[in-house]
């Protein structure tokens, strides 16, 4: 079993809704944690997520504790829960007749102090996001600015919409200027995802990254990724990932990196290493633009200027 905060995780309740008081759902599958391994045999458990099936055929998670989202052990049993029910929708015949998925619903049960002091734990998670980059700084006072060509965004909002399943991609970038990049296309690798995670097979992986042209091989600086409906803060998982890229990218004066992880909800979280200017951006320090909304802007600046509100008391056509 990974390191967790509980000390016991059970998904052994669910029960089939045969009413309209809870939308779409059909089946729910209560995910139970107990912090005390003593205790989980003479307490209810506390309720840190449910899986939950429904009448479109969909699998969504909504967490009760956002630590379950990044928890490993909690995402074990999560990922156990998806499979198995599955499995139980099939055999019962449920299919899917509507398209309305539920979003996550994360709630405040714990702390976010409480939330923050845990997730920078190496003996929770074994990693620590201050011990990640020790020499970079967060930016004060500074912006930086993400552009997304049309192709890039096309292609990753196909991407969400196509695949149920978690699916990864690279893209390449290039720097306009200080702070400044622009993603210009995006290319998925080969890899097995799953409704949690996404593996790779490291020599079929080696094989695509070396059949690439030079140039997107080298202005390949981007790693995407979607978490489906899930919350889209990065998980143990994917800090461990950033680790691996980061220690290589330290070997170089003026190397960057972008990682973005989107969901279904088109949420999306964002981070950008930077050695040249020895900083770390993240989310609301991070301007995202499409390269075309500037002339889309524009044009509605116009439009706006051209279409008047009929004067009080007159009469429009």
């Amino acid at each position: 079993m990974s390191k967790s905060y509980w000390a016991e995780i059970r998904n052994d309740y669910d029960r089939v809704i045969d009413d309209d008081k809870h939308g779409d759902a059909l089946i729910e599958v209560y995910i139970d944690a107990w912090r005390n391994p003593d205790d989980d045999d003479h307490e209810e458990g506390k309720v840190i997520a449910k899986v939950i099936f429904t009448k479109s055929g969909d699998i969504c998670i909504t967490y009760h504790n956002y630590m379950a989202s990044e928890d490993s052990y909690a995402q074990e049993i999560i990922s156990e829960t998806i499979s198995e029910l599955r499995k139980t929708a099939k055999l019962k015949g449920f299919k899917g007749d509507v398209e309305m998925p539920i979003p996550i619903i994360p709630s405040e049960e714990i702390e976010k102090e409480e939330y923050e002091t845990m997730k920078n734990s190496i003996s929770l998670y074994g990693w620590n996001n201050s011990s990640l980059t020790p020499s970079l700084k967060l930016p004060k006072d500074i912006t930086a600015k993400l552009w997304i060509s049309d192709l890039a965004y096309s292609k990753t909002t196909a991407l969400l919409s196509s695949f149920s399943t978690e699916v990864g991609w690279h893209g390449t970038v290039s720097r306009k200027g200080e702070h400044e990049y622009i993603i210009e296309d995006i290319f998925v690798y080969p890899q097995e995802g799953t409704e949690v995670a996404i593996n790779t097979d490291l020599a079929e992986y080696t094989k695509w990254l070396y059949d690439c042209d030079d140039e997107t091989f080298n202005k390949r600086r981007m790693h995407g990724h979607s978490h489906v409906y899930m919350d889209t803060k990065p998980s143990g998982v994917d800090m461990e990932h950033r680790d691996k890229i980061i220690k290589q990218l330290k070997t170089t004066k003026d190397g960057f990196y972008i990682f973005m992880i989107w969901n279904k909800h088109y949420n999306i979280n964002n981070t950008i290493y930077d050695m040249k200017s020895d900083m770390i951006f993240e989310n609301r320090e991070i301007k995202v633009e499409r390269v075309n909304s500037v002339e889309v802007k524009d044009f509605l600046k116009g439009a706006q200027e051209k279409v008047r509100q009929p004067k009080e008391g007159s009469l429009a056509n």
